[in-house]
């Protein structure tokens, strides 16, 4: 009788002990899948900010250089080039609210500077006296694109892989 109440007990220790060990690896999985999802839309957030910047410099370029042509400012460009004002409004409102997806996704002060200093940057491109100076400033917001691209790496970069410039086929230096 007693080997049969040690065996029964036995028994159920190792079941709770499997069930216990089931539940600690089920919320380990969860939190893993968890913080992948979170990786994946910060990646595509910050992707979407970066795309719509360069957008958003670019329609501010054209505006620009059709200021330029019509001799005039920016009311002739209203006036005379309705299409082209638009274009620069439709792309500062994609920048705005990818802008404002960053800030929702992400908590960190230096990454909204930066994302805010490339919107500043674009915005200004249309205030630019001549071609050298829009040039300047359009290299200008790339360089600050790529700076909130950088800051941002370390968020959504896989944890294990070689570093910038290694592959990971190729064989490394003794």
């Amino acid at each position: 009788m007693l080997e049969l109440l040690i065996g029964g007990s036995v028994s159920i220790v190792l079941a709770v002990l499997g069930f216990v060990l089931g539940r600690v690896n089920l919320n380990a999985s969860t939190s893993l899948e968890r913080n992948e999802e979170l990786r994946r839309r910060r990646m595509d957030t910050y992707a979407a900010f970066c795309a719509s910047v360069v957008e958003y410099r670019r329609a501010q370029l054209h505006r620009w250089f059709v200021k330029y042509d019509l001799g005039g400012s920016g009311p002739d460009v209203e006036r005379q080039r309705p299409d082209v004002a638009e274009d620069v409004r439709r792309s500062r409102a994609a920048a705005w609210a990818d802008f404002y997806r960053v800030l929702m996704i992400c908590g960190d002060q230096a990454v909204e500077d930066h994302a805010r200093h490339a919107l500043t940057l674009t915005r200004r491109m249309k205030h630019a006296p001549d071609r050298d100076q829009v040039r300047a400033a359009s290299d200008e917001v790339h360089a600050a694109v790529d700076t909130f691209a950088r800051s941002v790496a370390s968020t959504v970069l896989a944890r294990k892989q070689p570093p910038l410039g290694v592959s990971a086929s190729s064989p490394r230096s003794s």
